[in-house]
């Protein structure tokens, strides 16, 4: 059996200026499914490969707010929603809420209990990637 793929998803809901998209997970959390992202919220050629050929419904997305340095919970990719026209226009996300961290989990409290994370790429600093 085919172990479960997962991803990161990183958020920051600042809307600065180098930002694609921008959005804060609470929402999310807070109607427990709904579209999320997609091609329009990363300028980041590696995301954008990622959304377009590797991610699956069935794929599991851990939630990271990078703004608030925080893990929200964990998402399920239910299916990708096509928007043909917009700012939001191409393949977009549909996700549900499968676990909620409540309190959600601080990433730094996290990585100096477990040092080895600071070799997952998605939670060190660096090259902005939206998913990974």
């Amino acid at each position: 059996m085919k172990g479960q793929t997962f991803w990161v998803y990183k958020c920051n809901s600042r809307n600065e200026a180098y930002q694609s998209g921008w959005g804060d997970w609470r929402e999310l959390f807070q109607e427990g499914e709904g579209r999320w992202g997609g091609l329009w919220s990363t300028k980041h050629p590696r995301s954008r490969e990622i959304i377009e050929k590797e991610m699956r419904p069935g794929h599991l997305i851990f939630c990271y707010q990078t703004d608030r340095r925080e893990l929200m919970g964990i998402c399920r990719l239910v299916k990708f929603v096509y928007v043909p026209t917009g700012s939001k226009a191409g393949r977009n996300l549909y996700l549900k809420v499968v676990e909620h961290f409540k309190p959600p989990v601080k990433i730094h409290s996290l990585k100096r209990k477990y040092p080895e994370l600071k070799y997952v790429r998605s939670l060190v600093s660096g090259p902005i990637q939206t998913i990974s």
